[in-house]
């Protein structure tokens, strides 16, 4: 399960039924603060945290009826006064350079046209353009929610009970700030990597680069505490193109491949968040893990389990929580996207949204909080999930997992 690192990760080197490989899914536990947190730790410690609720819930009698607390951004549903909240966030373009020899180096650059993105677009106008951060109309599971960010949407929907009809609103104020530089391989110093030629290895498009998620989540870390505009209230999303990670090793055959992951480390007596995911117009990755699927999935993961330790009834056998139940397997996470990421054996329907720009986005589906501890559904009646999956609340691992 979750280490002091590398928490759980499935799909590794899975090859889907197109012949694809399946990409997984990370939720990394806070880290303990970078050693380059010193420049900026004044302006971190000066600004007020993002916002956050505490809920307390019982779950249902067939989810084992246990007390469960933790933290979700945004403001209390079950309060008065349901308003917007806004979270300023930063997309921050990273360029990762894999480096082996001048006969082996690869950069992968979301500010440049890699030739497998659509004509004249590159992975930082394509994200900033896309539903994550404009807003299109939702009508999720027959109910219009609101014509919104699609987090927005998902938030509302998930706590629709208590939410509709009022102006609450949970909105990413989204701003793109200078790009970074990463360097892996044999010459790099984050650590090794490798680059594959995606049309003649797998024939994909382009080039794909491997690195361990261990040392990129230490570069990650290091690197957001030198940059002054990141600070504990502001949610920074590290934006990188082509590039997923290993949990052992640097092969996309092993032990192989996060798309994403989102986690934190502490600032002070508070903690930073962040999340990494990745755009890939590559076509080797099975469930359509391409365009906005991955920020969909972590962007959700980390509005509902922000501090990555918000605790569940045991579930599985659903999603990317692959075998185990019933017996010792399952996951006890309030993670809404594992639950449904694509290219696993149970069912998922995905979003396909054309965006204000023309080009056709593909968005995860994602549980509702009541999806994990049943009882009263806080979410649109009869529904679980945002778009039509789930019609019932999980099952227990121990009794085999899935869901009602």
């Amino acid at each position: 399960m979750r280490n002091a690192l590398l928490s759980f990760m499935l799909g590794a080197a899975a090859v889907g039924a197109s012949g694809q490989f399946v990409g997984g899914f990370d939720a990394i536990p806070i880290q303990p603060a970078p050693s380059t947190l010193a420049s900026p730790i004044t302006n971190a410690l000066s600004a007020s945290e993002i916002p956050l609720w505490t809920y307390s819930v019982t779950a249902g009698a067939d989810l084992g009826s246990g007390t469960y607390s933790g933290k979700i951004v945004g403001r209390n549903p079950h309060l008065p006064g349901k308003t917007t909240t806004t979270i300023p966030l930063l997309i921050i373009p990273v360029k990762v350079i894999i480096n082996n020899g001048v006969s082996d180096t690869h950069t992968y650059d979301p500010l440049v046209y890699d030739g497998c993105e659509p004509v004249g677009h590159t992975a930082v106008d394509i994200v900033q353009n896309s539903p994550v951060f404009t807003n299109s109309a939702w009508n999720i599971d027959g109910v219009n929610v609101g014509t919104t960010q699609y987090h927005d949407a998902v938030v509302r929907a998930s706590f629709w009970s208590l939410v509709a009809g009022s102006s609450y609103h949970l909105v990413e104020n989204a701003t793109v700030l200078s790009e970074q530089t990463l360097t892996f391989g044999s010459s790099g110093t984050s650590g090794p990597g490798t680059n594959y030629n995606n049309v003649t290895s797998f024939g994909g498009c382009g080039f794909e680069g491997v690195v361990n998620e261990n040392d990129l989540v230490t570069a990650i870390n290091s690197l957001l505490a030198t940059i002054s505009q990141v600070n504990i209230g502001t949610l920074p999303m590290i934006l990188v193109n082509g590039v997923v990670s290993a949990s052992s090793g640097d092969v996309i055959t092993a032990n192989c491949c996060a798309l994403g992951f989102h986690t934190g480390y502490a600032s002070g007596p508070n903690f930073q968040v962040t999340s990494i995911f990745n755009i890939d117009y590559s076509g080797i990755w099975n469930g359509g893990n391409v365009d906005v699927s991955v920020i969909s999935h972590e962007l959700g993961e980390a509005i509902f389990d922000p501090e990555v330790n918000n605790t569940t009834p045991i579930w599985g056998n659903e999603g990317q929580v692959e075998g185990g139940c019933p017996g010792s397997g399952g996951y006890p996470f309030l993670e809404v996207g594992d639950p449904l990421s694509p290219g696993y054996p149970t069912t998922t329907n995905e979003w396909v949204v054309t965006g204000g720009n023309g080009l056709t986005y593909h968005l995860q589906e994602l549980a509702f909080f009541s999806w994990f501890f049943g009882g009263t559904n806080l979410g649109i009646s009869g529904h679980y999930s945002s778009h039509g999956t789930f019609t019932g609340n999980a099952k227990l691992c121990s009794a085999g997992g899935g869901t009602n």
